[in-house]
């Protein structure tokens, strides 16, 4: 199943893909030992993510791009080892990879892969040093994030210790990458620091540190933990690339958000793209789909996610749906994760099956490119997306900046109903047919649903304790 995509996204073709920071294929390594050895560990990790099966080993779900991926990584690993060719079990390796629908990966994960490959092999001390700068420049975005404005154009933090927190964080930083400290936007940087309160946390927040961060992206370690698994796939509104995480050795979506107009108005997008992005980072939940990375300051802009199975739309599409009891459990999870971002003042504003996605064998709400972060006073959205017209709620209709929770659970009404309805879409909104409802939830989904937000539950939890009523 492929997954729809609610941030924009750039249409991006498979050789620019390639060159992409995070997924790099090209090898451009100082050294030719150096691209040896990360020709090599590709292979290793997409090797390593194999399952065992009855059979023997077989790739995740027997992936054909798996296969088409690991052949095109052992060529690329032969242009630049072409002595790897001589080895003994080159020409078994090559035969297993050709037949593969009579071979399991047994064969070529304890024999042939590890005769050819074990003399190039080297220390993956790059890939290390990354997963600390990578941690290094997460917790200090989390830091900046809980910066506040104390002003049109003044922000500051409301606990003094996290200046603190700051400051040991840029130091550990610099001591991991000492060439950053050449960088000309570290001056400024490390000089608004050092006057800690008295100097306003704007210029560093949408500044300073967005800068040293695009150094840091340029100028630290190759970056190659996420390795594809194929083309990029279509989805909603542009392109994911699947990739395998050698770290967790899972499957990973790649998203990008897709950058127009001035290079002023590309940079606001940034901006909200950053926020919106901490936001969606700081909401953990059980039925949240997480966040595990983020490029913001890649071109174009990107993050990474769990791949999930399918989503809630596709499930209806594609079979015969949920039970009622799936159902009304999806719905009550749902709910928590909803009333876990209002506790946290953040609304989603796009509620829908195509954004409700089965991960693990749980549904979880994923897509915050529309949400909107009430602490940072944002009203703006990431594009153009105001919600989608068969789930959004009037008010939002009218003003999409003007809402609060109530439309989110006016969405959550919307869902229900395409839920136990067996996937009928409740739109246009006088057109509804409320016979196709089972009694039980009717009074609960017509509720959600009312078009005047105060007459609607005034939380999720008001909804959640409604509906455990209906099940004693």
């Amino acid at each position: 199943m492929l997954l729809w995509l609610s941030i924009p996204c750039i249409i991006i073709s498979q050789e620019w893909y390639r060159r992409t920071v995070i997924m790099d294929a090209d090898f451009t390594g100082p050294t030719l030992e150096t691209r040896q050895q990360d020709a090599t560990y590709c292979v290793d990790v997409l090797l390593s993510s194999s399952v065992e099966t009855e059979r023997g080993y077989a790739m995740p779900g027997t992936h054909q791009a798996m296969w088409d991926e690991l052949e095109s990584r052992i060529d690329t690993f032969a242009q630049l080892v072409p002595g790897a060719t001589n080895e003994a079990r080159w020409s078994d390796l090559r035969r297993h990879l050709r037949f593969r629908d009579e071979w399991d990966l047994r064969d070529i994960i304890e024999r042939d892969w590890p005769n050819v490959a074990t003399a190039y092999r080297g220390p993956r001390s790059a890939v290390g040093d990354q997963d600390r700068l990578q941690q290094l420049a997460i917790s200090i975005d989390n830091i900046l994030f809980r910066a506040e404005s104390t002003g049109e154009h003044a922000m500051s933090f409301t606990d003094e210790k996290d200046w603190d927190a700051l400051s040991t964080a840029v130091s550990a930083l610099q001591r991991e990458l000492p060439a950053l400290s050449r960088s000309p936007h570290w001056l400024p940087f490390r000089r608004h620091l050092r006057f800690g309160q008295a100097i306003d946390l704007r210029d560093i927040v949408e500044d300073d540190w967005p800068n040293v961060r695009r150094e840091l992206v340029s100028t630290g370690p190759r970056r190659l933990r996420f390795v594809s698994i194929g083309e990029p796939v279509r989805g909603g509104q542009g392109k994911v690339i699947q990739a395998v995480d050698s770290v967790s050795r899972g499957l990973v979506a790649v998203k990008y958000l897709e950058l127009y107009g001035s290079a002023e108005s590309q940079a606001v997008q940034r901006r909200r793209f950053r926020r919106e992005l901490r936001a969606h980072q700081l909401m953990v939940h059980p039925c949240i789909v997480p966040v595990f990375d983020t490029n913001i300051d890649s071109d174009p802009p990107s993050f990474v996610m769990p791949w999930c199975d399918a989503s809630l739309a596709d499930r209806f599409r594609s079979g015969p749906g949920l039970s009622y009891e799936q159902a009304i459990n999806m719905i009550l999870g749902l709910l928590h994760a909803l009333q876990h971002c209002h506790d946290n003042e953040v609304i989603h504003r796009d509620i829908k099956p195509e954004n409700i996605l089965l991960h693990n064998g749980t549904w979880k709400l994923s897509d915050f490119g529309g949400a909107r972060d009430l602490q940072s006073g944002s009203t703006q959205f990431t594009g153009s997306n105001y919600g989608t017209h068969a789930y959004a709620a009037p008010e939002q209709l009218a003003d999409g900046h003007a809402v609060n929770g109530r439309a989110d659970i006016y969405a959550m009404g919307k869902v229900l109903y395409f839920t136990l309805t067996g996937g009928v879409v409740p739109y246009p909104n006088e057109l509804v047919d409320w016979n196709l409802m089972p009694a039980a939830w009717l009074d609960i989904t017509r509720s959600c649903m009312e078009p005047i937000a105060s007459n609607r539950p005034q939380s999720a939890r008001a909804v959640i304790d409604a509906m455990q009523g209906k099940l004693r």
